[in-house]
């Protein structure tokens, strides 16, 4: 068994979830898995906040992580930036690889970074704030190279019905060539 290292880490700003990317043929791209969740059936997620804003101390410094959107040929995906001490990283596509880069310039070691740990996904007060504004805990499952994900089940008052209401979002993510 691995151990975690605490990290004090504070969220300035939320950020947004926002429609068409959380919820949209590209969700996959806004939402991810911890390890405690890979393993089950269903996989529960977190999204990703748009323009959300973290503070985390490393080394007695205050580094700021800031999540944007880049878009490719795969579809809208989060970007990233880190700040510290008057060094930015450019944009990242992965928080890893922000923390890490500016951690690295300001201390000229190799040190790395679990990028969703210091954006603060393994911290319960954190995903509390993000998880706070959903009215339906999204999640996925997994059917050999399928996955199945559940954006959206509708509810309703008739008992007779479980109160399940009319109406679903999912979408699918097919693994080619893995």
């Amino acid at each position: 068994m691995t151990k975690r290292k605490k990290y004090m880490i504070n969220l300035i700003f939320h950020g947004y979830l926002v429609e068409d990317l959380h919820f949209s043929p590209f969700c996959h791209n806004w939402w991810i898995s911890r390890p405690s969740e890979k393993n089950n059936d269903p996989c529960f997620l977190f999204p990703i906040h748009l323009q959300s804003k973290i503070l985390v101390i490393l080394n007695d410094r205050d580094f700021i992580i800031e999540v944007g959107q880049l878009d490719s040929q795969f579809g809208p995906h989060p970007s990233y930036t880190c700040k510290c001490d008057g060094i930015q990283s450019e944009l990242c596509k992965t928080p890893t690889e922000t923390i890490t880069t500016v951690y690295q310039q300001i201390f000229k070691s190799k040190t790395n970074f679990s990028g969703p740990e210091v954006m603060g996904y393994d911290t319960p007060k954190i995903v509390q704030e993000y998880l706070k504004e959903l009215s339906f805990r999204v999640f996925n499952y997994s059917l050999n190279k399928l996955q199945i994900w559940i954006l959206r089940i509708n509810k309703s008052c008739n008992e007779k019905l479980g109160f399940a209401g009319h109406g679903f979002k999912s979408a699918f993510v097919y693994s080619y060539n893995k």
